[in-house]
């Protein structure tokens, strides 16, 4: 399953995440891509990974990347919810000048 580290803003603080995942007993393969600010784990292993990130890293939450997603969509819902409300306003404007 894939996870969002939120709050990952550097470089090194991946690659020291990475290195202390590795030491976990079935993570060794484990790889921390800063780019996309994600990591591919087993659910299994979401408790082992948050106790390392709140050892490493406290700012740095594991995320489920879908729960990510759907709050993503909801931002840009909220946000077209605005624009439409705006383009209202300034129609309203318009037609009463």
């Amino acid at each position: 399953m894939i996870y969002e580290l939120e709050g990952l803003d550097c470089p090194n603080c991946a690659a020291k995440i990475e290195r202390e995942l590795k030491k976990v007993e079935g993570l060794s393969d484990v790889t921390v891509n800063f780019s996309t600010r994600t990591i591919d784990i087993k659910p299994d292993f979401e408790e082992d990974v948050a106790k390392v990130l709140q050892k490493v890293e406290p700012h740095v939450k594991l995320v489920p990347e879908n729960s990510v997603s759907d709050r993503k969509d909801s931002s840009v819902q909220n946000g077209m919810s605005m624009i439409k409300t705006k383009l209202y306003n300034i129609t309203l404007s318009v037609v009463f000048l």
